[in-house]
């Protein structure tokens, strides 16, 4: 157990507490080897454990911490060193400075390009994370940190959640944020990597709305709410917007079709590319340089502006910049962001207009640009469960939301002379967007075993058709039963190849006409058993068929999530 009186651990010098929760206690602390400052975390075991199951939750917590060290991304915490001391696992990581994203939001929601950025940037980790094999179990605000050099970095991974297959612990106590963890936790299942998936999209409802969606007063409230409450939630941001089709895409109740990290975030730029929000005309002409061509105004109509740096005529420019995403030296960023340079370091450059030197990246308003230290941030405890705890620190929470945007900053504009190349074609074919739009994602079994049953029930009904069809032929009756089931065959037909859809009036279709054929197939086994009580057999092998297709439909909690009824 921690000791306040400590002064050492292994090599590591502490230095100060930075905050203590029930999983642990995290310290700035000091490596004399390296000559660096470091955050060491000492992971408290629950008391209540046996003493076998103390040793697999040690040996469970040092090995996921040395898949944790594999992990390189920026967005993901750096763990350096794991060790054990006097039973009790550490872990060394990088020390951050900054604030987490729930101190973040205590100030109010944050902007949707904002959210975006994160979005972007913690899909980018998970992906990275998910690849190594680890899954993280604890995604919320309370373990994302928005350092003082711009960074968005996940931290604490696979150590919130000790017990590592469910959410709940022997004693009955749940492990984590029961508002962030997935539904299919609450049933027992071991955590996914899809479970990640719907924790990131609680938070970034969080982020956009400054509470969570399914926060209660009670943890009974708060877990039928996750288990059975509106999915997607209601959402302030407009029609269109690429982090409401994100965020209905990972709060989905149905894990086969919840999109991984990297579908996800090609849901994000596939709806980003689609959004071109239309300018004012008068703010666009008065924004624009000198030279540079009204807003609707052919580009190929005019003579090339010159640019700044390259003269006037006569004398071509310089070779072409590199593309915008290219940092020194040609490194590139995860997502095509531009590079941050190390502390100390020189500022990286972006891309400048052709025969333009190049210009340093601009840094967001109230965070320091990178090789500039910060005016007195300390440093801040991210991994402790209890919240981490700042203060004074440098970040600044009115960041302009432009200089937030993914892989754009101000030395990014499109050069002087480009600000009317605008592809309107483009932006009219924009498709509209739902509000309550269900992701695609794979068929899940029960609903895949119910399109069977509907193909087999319309080759069985073809047949009855052309049975009936004879005998009417020959009588000259009974042309209603051939109508009756001709119908019934089509709309089973139609249905089974339609079911991918996702339509919920299709759904609701089918069951309804399930129900009364049901209806129908009880009344006539009233008539048989008086009649001909030898086919009763017959009509109750049909009535289970037809039964257990409709309650494929209904019963299972992942046929109904498929069609976005929870």
């Amino acid at each position: 157990m921690s000791s306040p009186s400590r002064s050492s651990v292994g090599r590591y010098e502490l230095r100060e507490q930075l905050g203590a929760g029930g999983m642990g206690a995290v310290w700035h602390a000091w490596d004399p080897a390296l000559e660096r400052d470091v955050a060491v975390k000492e992971v408290s075991l629950p008391e209540q454990m046996s003493e076998e199951e103390r040793a697999q939750a040690r040996e469970r917590t040092l090995r996921e911490a040395r898949a944790t060290a594999r992990i390189r991304h920026g967005s993901v915490v750096t763990v350096h060193d794991v060790f054990e001391h006097e039973g009790t696992p550490w872990i060394v990581m990088e020390l951050l400075s900054g604030s987490s994203l729930r101190d973040r939001v205590q100030d109010g929601p944050l902007s949707e390009e904002e959210v975006e950025r994160i979005a972007r940037a913690l899909l980018g980790g998970l992906s990275a994370a998910h690849g190594a094999g680890v899954t993280h179990r604890d995604v919320k605000p309370a373990n994302v940190m928005a350092t003082e050099d711009g960074r968005i970095v996940l931290t604490d991974f696979g150590i919130a959640d000790m017990d590592g297959t469910t959410a709940l612990t022997k004693t009955g106590v749940y492990v984590g944020s029961p508002e962030y963890m997935a539904p299919e936790r609450f049933d027992g299942e071991r955590a996914l990597p899809a479970s990640d998936l719907w924790s990131l999209g609680v938070t970034l409802c969080l982020l956009l709305e400054g509470r969570s969606p399914f926060k209660r007063s009670t943890v009974t409230g708060t877990v039928n709410a996750v288990l059975a409450g509106p999915v997607p939630p209601r959402l302030s941001v407009p029609e269109g917007s690429p982090l409401r089709e994100l965020i209905g895409a990972l709060l989905t109740r149905d894990v086969s079709a919840r999109p991984t990290a990297d579908e996800a975030l090609e849901i994000l730029e596939r709806a980003a590319e689609h959004r071109s929000p239309a300018p004012d005309a008068r703010g666009a002409a008065a924004a624009l340089p000198p030279g540079a061509p009204a807003p609707g105004t052919s580009a190929a109509a005019l003579p090339p502006a010159p640019l700044p740096g390259t003269p006037a005529s006569g004398t071509p420019a310089p070779a072409g910049p590199p593309p915008p995403h290219a940092a020194p030296g040609g490194a590139h960023t995860e997502h095509g962001g531009p590079a941050f340079a190390p502390p100390g370091g020189p500022a990286p450059l972006t891309a400048a207009p052709a025969g333009g030197g190049a210009l340093p990246a601009a840094a967001p308003q109230g965070i320091p640009a990178p090789g500039v230290p910060a005016s007195g941030g300390p440093h801040t405890a991210y991994g402790a469960p209890g919240g981490p705890h700042t203060a004074h620190t440098a970040y600044d929470a009115s960041v302009p939301p432009g200089a937030w945007a993914h892989g754009r900053d101000a030395s990014t504009a499109p050069p002087p002379g480009a600000a009317g190349r605008i592809d309107r074609a483009h932006r009219a074919g924009r498709p509209a967007s739902r509000r309550n739009s269900r992701p695609a994602g794979r068929m899940s079994l029960p609903v895949t075993a119910a399109v069977v049953m509907l193909g087999a029930n319309a080759l069985y009904v073809v047949v009855l058709v052309a049975l009936f069809t004879a005998e009417a032929l020959g009588s000259g009756e009974g042309w209603g039963s051939v109508a009756v089931l001709g119908g019934w065959g089509l709309f089973s037909a139609f249905a089974a190849s339609c079911m991918a859809t996702r339509s919920r009036l299709l759904y609701g279709a089918v069951v309804l006409v399930q129900l009364l054929v049901s209806v129908m197939l009880v009344l006539d086994m009233f008539v048989m058993l008086v009649h001909a009580p030898a086919q009763l057999p017959f009509y109750a092998a049909i009535l289970l068929f037809q039964l257990v297709l409709g309650g494929l439909l209904t019963v299972p909690r992942r046929a109904r999530a498929y069609f976005g009824l929870g």
